[in-house]
């Protein structure tokens, strides 16, 4: 078990981090905030920010309208993930995940890298220690997927989930080494519920 519990929050309205290049960063520029707390105990970390609009732009080498959804994780080899998603150009459906990681337990993080589309639930394991990532998306088409990633953030294959075409947002809870359940949100506004 960890003894660091992590979250990771949206924060429109905080100071943002320096970027590694010491250049300054608008004090009103969207960040991703992150604080820890000992297991055990009951009292969280000052918050700090760990990624920025401008910091994302700078590490993409891309516009960067607005950032959303972040989602933190603690890997079996010890490195914390922060997946989040980045808005270009028009609104969610059109937006792609970036996803940065640290080895020393959040206290630095190394570049964001762009992946695939939306992202809004924590990632799962599988017994060879690879990730999977349960994403979707809503451009053109909406279908949910999952990603599997490796160790180092590469990209190791992906599987749609046609049988749920027109759900949005997966959330994979693993049952057993060979099952899992897969809850969607309905992207119908007719059918306001949630699927599995």
């Amino acid at each position: 078990r960890d003894t660091v519990i992590m979250q990771a929050t949206l924060n429109l309205h905080d100071k943002a981090p320096q970027p590694r290049s010491q250049n300054s960063i608008s004090e009103d520029a969207t960040a991703i905030n992150a604080d820890s707390v000992q297991r055990g105990f009951s009292s969280w970390s000052a918050s700090h920010a760990i990624a920025s609009r401008e910091l994302a732009q700078k590490d993409l080498s891309r516009y960067i309208k607005k950032l959303g959804n972040p989602v933190i994780t603690k890997d079996s080899y010890g490195r914390v993930w922060l997946f989040y998603v980045t808005v270009s150009v028009g609104g969610w459906a059109g937006s792609s995940i970036a996803v940065m990681y640290s080895d020393d337990n959040g206290q630095t993080w190394g570049p964001s890298r762009r992946i695939v589309t939306l992202v809004k639930s924590k990632p799962f394991y599988y017994e060879d220690g690879t990730m999977g990532l349960p994403v979707y998306h809503e451009f053109i088409g909406k279908f949910p997927e999952i990603i599997r990633i490796d160790k180092n953030g590469e990209l190791l294959g992906k599987q749609r989930l046609w049988w749920a075409r027109g759900a949005l947002q997966p959330l994979v809870v693993p049952v057993s080494g060979d099952d899992a359940v897969v809850f969607l949100r309905s992207a119908s506004a007719k059918l306001n519920r949630i699927l599995r």
